[in-house]
């Protein structure tokens, strides 16, 4: 619609670049101001999503109509809505990864699946307004009304969704009240479970199976380092150590070098967390079985390992948090984030969309190879790890290996753009890398830090992944050379 309003002015690019320089220069903002609560963030942007897309139907009513070509103020009504999804996206995307990240790390694999879920819904919309009228300068107009008009309404629900629904789940409670005291729920298996592990240099008793939970993620108040090689040694200040690449956390004791490290279990009934609790009578009953399982479990003796939690004083809600700490403990995982979308972006949207062309698809051929992106980014973004979880070093060597897109689809393109097998098996490769790395990457991203910077660490993975995608749109306008 937009290429047929505003010929010969590169859209997907023009778009591109006009978001994403704000959205980057929002979410540095919230970086640096982290006190800024997430709920009025997320619930003021998706209010102003759903504003945006209905404006746009009023823009083409209103300013385009049947006319032949766009006029310019209806270009730059078009581009300022454009540069107010920046703004939005950059109060709120941060925010509902930040969101998710106090929870378990499969509700933030989740919203990261939710990203990729949403460039197909895109795709079939796209695909359903095509297929469903006709090609003409009236059936286009239509499509895109019922394109943006569906948008809105999506907007509109996941809105009621995050005000009515979501602060009333259990779990979700659970969870972030935890987070508020200064860390996370401590969860252990029946006594069977522990184990001795006498490859390390102190005695560390783990309690609890490999069921993935929240793997690597710190424990700033010492009541869990939720990995199997975590540990702590003596010390009235808590101190970070690192134990075999994984991160580990301290807290005193005072009669032993010897510690006890709880990881995060996933049970199969309600005191073990397969399913968190739900309710807050399931929360009173999760936290009086966690008292009696802790006591016993240390041989009668009080639960030494709650009340040496409660002595390490906790960040107080509201209080600013040190960015420049954060980015430090994960600047490896960050910098992959980065070089993950330089690649990407360099290439899709804007080659797939304008560069490829095919006699026999026509305008469905730019449509196809989107909706292939789209789909294998959709798969590699939901798939298990299956305890997969590389060290961030590793993910960062396969960032940059992604390089070979550039001049694989350079050459495509020269040579073989019109082979639509050939085509559609470098987008699923481009695709299906960018999900699994990102779904990675942001899931095992809280691993270097505290549980109360978990939230702030995400909001650093999403604006290096911005970043990322505010240079590699700007070298999309490379291939126009």
């Amino acid at each position: 619609y937009f290429e047929a309003v505003f010929p010969g002015r590169h859209m997907d690019r023009l778009f591109t670049v006009a978001y994403l320089p704000v959205c980057l220069v929002l979410l540095a903002v919230m970086i640096k101001y982290n006190t800024v609560p997430v709920r009025p963030r997320i619930l003021t942007s998706f209010a102003g999503f759903v504003l945006i897309m209905v404006a746009v139907i009023l823009v083409d009513v209103g300013l385009v109509g049947e006319s032949g070509t766009g006029p310019d103020s209806a270009l730059a009504v078009i581009l300022l809505s454009v540069v107010l999804v920046g703004v939005l996206d950059g109060l709120s995307q941060g925010a509902i990864f930040g969101d998710a990240a106090v929870l378990p790390s499969r509700y933030t694999h989740a919203v990261v699946g939710g990203t990729a879920s949403s460039g197909v819904i895109i795709c079939c919309l796209r695909v359903l307004t095509k297929a469903a009228l006709p090609v003409t300068r009236t059936g286009l107009r239509k499509s895109t009304a019922l394109y943006f008009g569906m948008s809105g309404a999506i907007c509109l629900a996941c809105w009621g969704i995050y005000y009515a629904v979501l602060p009333r789940l259990g779990v979700v409670r659970h969870y972030k009240q935890h987070a508020a005291a200064g860390g996370g729920a401590l969860e252990l298996s029946p006594p069977s479970s522990i184990h001795l592990d006498n490859n390390q240099s102190h005695h560390v008793f783990t309690l609890g199976g490999d069921d993935d939970e929240r793997p690597l993620v710190k424990r700033a108040s010492g009541l869990a380092s939720e990995h199997p090689h975590h540990h702590s040694n003596t010390s009235h200040d808590s101190r970070d150590h690192k134990v075999d690449g994984h991160a580990s956390h301290s807290h005193h004791q005072h009669h032993t070098n010897s510690s006890v490290t709880s990881r995060t279990h996933s049970p199969q009934n309600k005191y073990n967390n397969s399913s968190p609790p739900r309710t807050d009578h399931d929360c009173i009953d999760h936290h009086q079985h966690v008292s009696n399982s802790s006591s016993s479990l240390l041989n009668g003796e009080p639960s030494t390992l709650l009340q040496s939690a409660a002595a390490v004083p906790a960040k107080f809600p509201g209080q600013r948090l040190a960015w420049q700490h954060v980015v430090a403990e994960a600047w490896h995982s960050a910098l992959a984030m980065f070089l993950v979308y330089v690649i990407t972006l360099s290439i899709f949207p804007g080659v797939l969309a304008e560069d490829m062309k095919s006699e026999k698809l026509g305008s469905w051929y730019p449509i196809i190879l989107i909706t292939t992106f789209n789909i294998s980014d959709l798969v590699g973004k939901n798939i298990p790890f299956c305890g997969l979880a590389p060290q961030p070093s590793t993910l960062l060597a396969l960032s940059v290996l992604r390089v070979v897109f550039v001049p694989a689809f350079l050459l495509a393109g020269k040579y073989a753009s019109g082979v639509a097998v050939l085509m559609a098996a470098l987008t699923v490769s481009l695709g299906f890398s960018n999900g699994f790395l990102t779904a990675l990457l942001m899931t095992l991203a809280p691993a270097s830090v505290e549980i109360q910077e978990a939230g702030l660490v995400e909001n650093v993975m999403v604006f290096s992944l911005v970043a990322g995608l505010t240079v590699g749109a700007v070298a999309g306008w490379l291939w126009l050379m």
